[in-house]
């Protein structure tokens, strides 16, 4: 097991992106907000679908299904969630919210639960694995914890325009 999962408290948001789970640590969670309006930033990332207003402060918004290269996606009733994390990485920090269909639980797995997320290949890219931390596993379902360190470089962090993170 990877000793960064070891060092956490074990309570993951689990979260649903086309029928399957996902989890991420209840500690990088600020909070989860109905889908708001988008406003799109002109250059940005096709996966980063824009920016939100959360509290005054500006916030980029993440589409998890374009950054794992699941297809454009449109919003539709299925998908009504954007959790806002805060998040540090290479000295920066700043907020950012991710787009979900659906957030289903606050999970707490037993260290024992939690496997190594599989190797797909040497590049794996497109695949969901390269953003893993674990694989959990909650009853007949497997649950996988994402590692944002992977997932989310410092220009993902910036579009936001936070002057924390400039």
């Amino acid at each position: 097991m990877d000793a960064s999962i070891q060092n956490t408290t074990n309570q993951f948001l689990v979260f649903s992106l086309k029928g399957e789970h996902y989890a991420l640590p209840v500690e990088e969670v600020r909070e989860v907000l109905d889908l708001s309006r988008i406003t799109r930033i002109p250059g940005a990332p096709d996966y980063i679908r824009g920016i939100i207003n959360v509290r005054g402060a500006v916030v980029p918004v993440m589409d998890l299904r374009l950054k794992f290269d699941s297809g454009i996606h449109e919003a539709d009733d299925e998908s009504r969630t954007i959790i806002v994390l805060d998040l540090s990485k290479r000295g920066l920090s700043a907020s950012l919210g991710v787009l979900t269909d659906t957030v289903d639980a606050v999970l707490h797995i037993e260290e024992e639960m939690i496997d190594q997320p599989p190797q797909i290949g040497e590049h794996d890219r497109s695949g969901d694995s390269s953003y893993l931390k674990g694989i959990g596993k909650v009853e007949d379902d497997f649950v996988m914890i994402l590692d944002t360190e992977k997932m989310f470089s410092p220009q993902d962090l910036v579009y936001g325009g936070n002057p924390a993170s400039l």
